[in-house]
């Protein structure tokens, strides 16, 4: 008897979207729904038989039965999936915003380096990432001393920034009492 696609996904969302097993969840994996006892050893589609496991894991299994300690264990019950959709709906919301702010630091920044320099965008795919790891301070500093030394191309800012990313900031422009980090202007 085949498994709906909506038990599938309550499966799913009842384990959290990992492997029961070895804990691994997409995209490393592909989840598939486990029998922990086999159809083949009377087991039934019933949502306490059933578990998410990683293909690699359900298939080492194969028919057996798996140790007595994931026997015992009790999934998560189907009542509390309400309360984790609200907290993953919850989650996203914030993921927005958050979303939301950083494209709001990545425009402030394209208009300040378009004011300063009369130059073309700087290309937000490049610029946001910069923006979210040393925060708009940082950024900014970049571009101030690209235009201090008059060089007015936003590949030399984003070079700038990806020697602080792969070498540090330098302790010389950054004393120890700023904070580096999501700053609104």
């Amino acid at each position: 008897m085949a498994i709906s696609a909506s038990l599938r996904w309550q499966i799913f969302s009842r384990d959290g979207f990992k492997c029961c097993y070895c804990g691994k969840q997409p995209p490393d994996v592909v989840l598939e729904i486990d029998h922990l006892v086999p159809v083949s050893r009377g087991g039934t589609n019933d949502s306490e038989n059933l578990r998410t496991a990683c293909m690699a894991c359900n298939r080492g299994k194969s028919n057996n039965l798996p140790s007595s300690d994931l026997l015992n264990q009790k999934p998560i019950p189907v009542e509390n999936l309400e309360e984790a959709a609200e907290q993953t709906a919850q989650f996203c919301r914030y993921l927005e915003k958050k979303q939301n702010e950083i494209q709001r630091l990545t425009t402030l920044v394209d208009q300040y380096w378009r004011m300063k320099t009369d130059n073309a965008s700087l290309d937000p795919k490049y610029l946001s990432p910069f923006i979210v790891r040393f925060g708009l301070r940082a950024v900014i500093m970049a571009m101030d001393i690209a235009i201090n030394q008059n060089i007015l191309d936003g590949r030399y800012v984003f070079g700038i920034l990806r020697n602080w990313r792969d070498y540090g900031l330098p302790s010389h422009l950054f004393s120890n009492d700023i904070n580096i980090d999501m700053e609104k202007s």
